[in-house]
């Protein structure tokens, strides 16, 4: 599997390149009625279990439980830099508060169009800001909550994606809150929580270009004319793959991988090259097409 932080590989010396994130930005204007979000639509990892943590400070209790399944569908677009959550659904097992009152099971929703975010295609890192819905089956009125209880949040998390292995993210949901102390009315109960998640999201078409091909591009600086001529045909790409337009997106994509060919060892270093090449056949092979080399 990848990891979110990707080399970077300098032109030749003395030949003209462009920023990256001018690049993007750029592509991005260009692109604006054209490509859309990403949609990662993921699974909770059953080989890497995550963990509800509540944290009460000074009472000393620090009380955690599993996470037993997690689904949501997270949108991310690489060329405007935005994330957000479409929908979140979990399930996690009970926890156990001040004096050994248990909440029962939980649910966690997210609330509808509360969350946006940002992206940075580069480290494939993203943080959003949203409201979550808890919800429970014990009787919590002694602490004055009632089901569900809303909890602003805030959440980072990192996108890794392989066109074989398939994509994971590694994520965090963290806050802060209170609620009534009926062991010191005057004195509200504060703590802090966190969501550790795992999960996992199949590889397709327009993931691959969108998260693996068009930052890798755009991270090796060469110079603008290349670059762009190169992010133009993968944001044509990726257009044509959520157009359902399937031997647009390949022809494009055999043209990408026929230019980077052209310019491996000259202007892009042999492993760099290879390494593009690679992806995009694969993505050519999702289709059921040959990979093209």
């Amino acid at each position: 599997m990848t990891n979110g932080t990707k080399r970077s590989s300098a032109a030749s010396t003395g030949r003209r390149t462009v920023s990256t994130c001018a690049l993007l930005v750029g592509l991005a204007a260009a692109a604006a009625a054209q490509s859309r979000p990403l949609s990662i639509v993921a699974h909770e990892d059953p080989a890497q279990p995550g963990a509800f943590t509540l944290n009460f400070g000074e009472l000393g209790l620090v009380t955690s439980s599993n996470i037993t399944t997690t689904d949501y569908e997270l949108s991310v677009d690489p060329l405007r830099g935005t994330a957000r959550f479409v929908s979140y659904l979990q399930h996690v097992q009970p926890l156990l508060l001040p004096g050994g009152i248990s909440t029962g099971d939980i649910v966690v929703e997210i609330v509808d169009g509360s969350s946006s975010g940002t992206f940075d295609p580069f480290t494939r890192t993203f943080t959003t800001s949203e409201m979550y819905a808890v919800h429970f089956t014990g009787d919590l009125t002694a602490f004055g909550l009632t089901s569900p209880v809303l909890l602003p949040s805030s959440s980072t998390g990192l996108l890794a994606l392989d066109p074989l292995a398939g994509g994971e993210v590694t994520m965090d949901w963290t806050g802060n809150g209170e609620f009534s102390n009926p062991f010191d009315p005057a004195n509200p109960i504060t703590f802090t929580y966190r969501c550790a998640v795992n999960t996992l999201f199949p590889a397709d078409p327009a993931g691959v270009v969108g998260l693996v091909l068009i930052p890798d591009v755009a991270n090796l600086r060469l110079p603008a004319e290349v670059a762009r001529g190169l992010l133009g045909l993968l944001e044509e790409s990726l257009t044509a793959i959520q157009d359902e337009q399937k031997f647009l997106a390949v022809q494009n994509l055999r043209t990408f991988i026929r230019k980077v060919n052209l310019l491996k060892g000259r202007v892009i270093a042999e492993a760099e090259a290879a390494r593009l090449v690679a992806a995009a056949s694969e993505t050519i092979a999702m289709y059921g097409l040959v990979r093209f080399r």
